[in-house]
């Protein structure tokens, strides 16, 4: 499988010869106001909405993460059930993500440089061996790795608690699908910002294109 990545022009050179900007997902967030622009304000977070102001979920329910509650009687852990009050409830998931498109078009080109100032194009020619070599460098090695494309949905906040489903790492909003985004996802606990790896045995998998 080909990918697509678009950066800055003046992030290139940096880019063909290897070195490659790893972002967690907390970046992604912040709200610019735009419709489809630069920031997901979702990105890898799962909400519910409780009716009258409360709720009530158990301490196992499946979007819960396994350790997020414990509570431990006679030497075992047992499950309860937890009374919520507030407006939301938000499960947040802190990974690491690296995104490139799986196609490009002409509008897409344009949009990109539109939007991000991404007027530089490389594609990726072979996406599995790239996920592989930037999973084998030691700033993400052994961590857990995903890869896939990015599926666009809905993202209004669940109206209960019943509808709460367990945090995505593919599911982006609709007003994105025009990135037709494939991602590589790693977990674990993430950089307060951006970092940027040196894998020069990616560099002939690159081949610029504008």
């Amino acid at each position: 499988m080909k990918g697509y990545k678009f950066v800055s022009s003046q992030y290139a050179e940096a880019l063909g010869q290897g070195s490659v900007r790893i972002t967690p997902a907390h970046v992604f967030r912040p709200s610019d106001g735009l419709d489809g622009g630069r920031a997901d304000p979702m990105e890898l977070i799962a909400s519910a909405r409780p009716k009258g102001g409360v709720f009530t979920i158990r301490s196992d329910h499946p979007a819960l993460p396994e350790d997020m509650f414990v509570y431990i009687k006679g030497g075992r852990r047992v499950h309860f059930e937890i009374e919520m009050y507030g407006a939301q409830m938000n499960l947040i998931d802190n990974a690491l993500l690296y995104c490139f498109s799986s196609k490009i078009d002409d509008s897409m080109c344009l949009q990109m440089r539109m939007t991000f100032g991404a007027d530089a194009l490389f594609e990726i020619s072979d996406v599995e061996s790239f996920g592989i070599i930037l999973s084998n460098h030691p700033t993400l090695a052994g961590r857990t790795f995903f890869s896939g494309p990015v599926v666009y949905i809905d993202r209004d906040p669940a109206t209960t608690i019943e509808e709460l489903k367990p945090v995505s790492r593919f599911e982006k909003g609709k007003a994105f699908s025009w990135q037709q985004e494939h991602r590589f996802v790693w977990d674990g606990e993430p950089f307060g910002e951006a970092i940027q790896i040196d894998v020069p045995e990616a560099a002939s998998l690159f081949k610029r294109l504008a």
